[in-house]
């Protein structure tokens, strides 16, 4: 088959368009590398340990060699112990998630109440749901059905435009060049000093 010179220039014209695409259009949102929902209610001790083996990185404290380990805090006193436990670097953050640029872990009585992922770009909220294999709404939209089908460690999931005040913006196409996005995993309900009654907040 003869190739003529018009068809060689639109096929280099056509390679040149496609390697100047951005990757989410071509490939779409990743999946995460790791399983995080398996990650909250995680106790620190064990959260410690599972950092240093999968990510390289040893938590002054939080680590393997840690073997007994017992939370002291109390919601109203002392707070700092009731919210102790291990921090996950920024640096290590894509490797939760390619686009990941922040991973906020959020603890209350030595187990891990919460996890937020911050993704580069605004992604639409259904393909971030099938990505990171999360149920297709927020637990109070769900039926009972599905809400049995959670994992028994989620208590939630949500995803979050930080940026914008815009309700619609999950509901649009993925645009992988602007903003951020941030998906939240919930183990458990927070309770703070305010559910508790503590003296010093009567």
């Amino acid at each position: 088959m003869k190739t003529t010179p018009q068809a060689i220039a639109a096929l280099t014209i056509f390679m040149v368009c496609l390697a100047g695409m951005p990757p989410a259009m071509s490939a779409g949102l990743p999946a995460p590398s790791v399983d995080l929902l398996k990650w909250p209610r995680m106790s620190s001790k064990d959260f410690g340990c599972y950092l240093e083996k999968t990510f390289g990185h040893r938590d002054k404290r939080f680590n393997c060699s840690l073997k007994r380990y017992e939370n002291k805090g109390d919601v109203c006193n002392p707070t700092d112990a009731y919210y102790e436990g291990p921090a996950f670097p920024d640096r290590l953050a894509a490797k939760v998630h390619p686009l990941a640029t922040k991973v906020d872990l959020d603890w209350e009585h030595g187990d891990l109440r919460s996890v937020t992922v911050t993704l580069k770009g605004t992604w639409n909220e259904a393909e971030v749901r099938r990505s990171f294999r999360l149920p297709r709404k927020e637990t109070v939209t769900l039926t009972e059905t599905e809400v049995r089908a959670f994992p028994e460690n989620l208590m939630d999931a949500s995803v979050r435009y930080p940026l914008s005040s815009d309700d619609s913006l999950g509901r649009r196409a993925s645009n992988p060049s602007r903003g951020v996005t941030s998906v939240d995993l919930t183990g458990f309900e927070h309770m703070g000093a305010a559910d508790m009654e503590c003296e010093g907040d009567k």
